[in-house]
């Protein structure tokens, strides 16, 4: 009985081992499976979070990305505005120049068609001038002419008056001397000799005067020639040095003329190939400095009639001047 009892208790013994072993087992088979079950929600939940974050960094990503190609896209717009801009200035830029080359063409064809009016105008003036003068000249030379003939012909009835006087008074005297000397003789006498005493020396005194007055008519008339053959004699040398002054007065204009159309010519041709260029636009200088550069600065102003004064080119020569002095700036639209 004790050894079944010993059995007894060591089959429950091992009875109770094998239920602990069995539960041991199951328990740690069932820590096992939490633990793995727990490991495996920890994968799922770390997955997850490593998917999250996956995803929020992509959509950081995308986000930066995309704001990249929005400021790329900006920049970019923004450049081809200032590009368009600045072909859109130059542009005008160019649009400017051309009109501002285009009416410096036109103000200087305007200055050289008026400068060649004022030398045309000029030419007449002088030659109307020379014409006037020439006329005035033969006009004095005649009236000083009359003026001396008839000086002289006053001197000349003058002088013989005054010989006639002189001869009446030279007979009174002798009369009155005679008168003297036969004081004692009767008046009756002296008067009946004197008229034929007078007959007697009348001849005779007037052959001395008449030879004496014609010797003095003959220098004078001799005095007279000489004078006139000068003055004939200085109005040719005055005639050809005028007309030698006039040709080369003609020759230098007509040299001056051809040297000025010749120099717009080229400008002008220069101006139809070179546009801008040919106006100095590109040299460092201003439109204003090639608009002067075109016209004749130096020309003088004619004084004359009113209409003369209205197409006078000075005011806006000066106002060209005082425009290359100070330019305005340039206003684009």
């Amino acid at each position: 009985e004790e050894g079944s009892a010993l059995k007894a208790v060591d089959a429950a013994k091992n009875t109770e081992e094998q239920r602990l072993v069995k539960e041991v087992t199951e328990a740690a088979e069932a820590a096992r499976k939490a633990g793995e079950e727990r490991l495996a929600l920890e994968s799922v939940e770390a997955a997850k979070k490593a998917e999250e974050e996956r995803s929020a960094k992509e959509a950081v990503d995308a986000a930066e990305a995309a704001e990249s190609a929005r400021t790329a896209l900006q920049a970019r717009l923004a450049l081809e505005a200032a590009e368009a801009a600045k072909q859109a200035e130059e542009a005008a830029c160019r649009a400017d120049e051309e009109r501002l080359a285009r009416e410096a063409a036109e103000g200087a064809e305007l200055a050289r068609q008026a400068e060649e009016q004022r030398l045309a105008k000029e030419t007449a003036e002088v030659a109307e001038a020379a014409r006037r003068a020439e006329e005035e000249w033969v006009a004095r030379e005649a009236a000083e002419g009359a003026r001396r003939a008839e000086e002289e012909r006053l001197a000349r009835e003058a002088e013989e008056r005054a010989r006639a006087a002189e001869a009446a008074r030279r007979l009174e005297e002798e009369q009155w001397q005679a008168g003297e000397a036969g004081a004692a003789v009767a008046p009756a006498v002296a008067q009946s000799a004197q008229p034929a005493e007078a007959a007697a020396r009348g001849p005779e005194m007037d052959v001395a005067g008449g030879n004496m007055l014609r010797q003095w008519e003959q220098q004078h008339d001799q005095a007279l020639h000489a004078k006139e053959s000068a003055e004939i004699s200085d109005k040719n040398a005055l005639r050809s040095k005028a007309a030698q002054a006039l040709q080369e007065f003609y020759e230098e204009r007509k040299l001056n003329l051809a040297k000025q159309r010749q120099a717009k010519r080229a400008q002008e041709s220069a101006l139809a190939s070179g546009g801008a260029a040919a106006t100095g636009l590109g040299e460092g200088k201003n439109t204003w400095e090639s608009v002067v550069d075109l016209i004749d600065t130096s020309a003088k102003a004619s004084a004359g009639s009113t209409s003369d004064t209205l197409r006078s080119t000075d005011r806006m020569r000066s106002l060209l001047i005082q425009l290359k002095s100070n330019p305005p700036p340039l206003v684009f639209c």
